[in-house]
């Protein structure tokens, strides 16, 4: 989710200058002071929602090779991709395992792929949007991956189920091809 976080962190700081200047504020040292007071209200406002989404984005870690895991389900046959607790973006490793996933299920099957990923909150967080925001992260990251793998975003559907453990952990992302 790395690069889901800084989007959103992106947009927010967009955002909170867009507000800034329809709140008037500028650098022009000839407005009133009303508007500098406007302006310095504008310029808080702004700092105040950069510090928070910077505090979102330490809320999760990268991924390291030694915490995330992938498994095959045998009666399935889903790619299970277990991630470490707060972890959301993809390691090269998981990368190389997904590529290969991908390559089998083409081989296996006529035409274009149609995946479905699945994740799963975890109802025991400290905060159900804090839950969900590590669920999308690690969802948006693996879709990236798989976008990255010539697999067209009309072919991905995205589902959270309910809270579901894998492995013993709600930490998880799945991917299924669907026949």
């Amino acid at each position: 989710m790395s690069q889901a976080i800084t989007s959103m962190s992106m947009s927010s700081t967009k955002g909170g200058t867009a507000e800034a200047k329809k709140a008037g504020g500028s650098s022009d040292t000839s407005e009133s002071s009303n508007s500098d007071a406007q302006n310095q209200s504008a310029t808080r406002g702004q700092i105040t929602m950069k510090d928070d989404s910077q505090q979102s984005m330490a809320r999760f870690s990268k991924s390291e090779d030694n915490t995330q895991t992938t498994i095959i389900d045998p009666t399935s046959n889903d790619l299970i991709i277990l991630f470490g607790h707060g972890d959301v973006t993809v390691t090269d490793k998981t990368t190389q395992t997904i590529e290969t996933y991908l390559k089998n299920a083409r081989d296996k099957k006529d035409g274009a792929l149609s995946l479905i990923l699945e994740s799963s909150n975890d109802p025991n967080a400290s905060s159900a949007s804090l839950s969900r925001e590590a669920e999308l992260g690690r969802t948006l990251n693996v879709r990236n991956t798989l976008l990255g793998k010539n697999i067209l975003p009309q072919a991905i559907t995205v589902q959270n189920v309910e809270a579901t453990k894998e492995s013993d952990t709600y930490d998880w992302v799945k991917i299924h091809v669907e026949k």
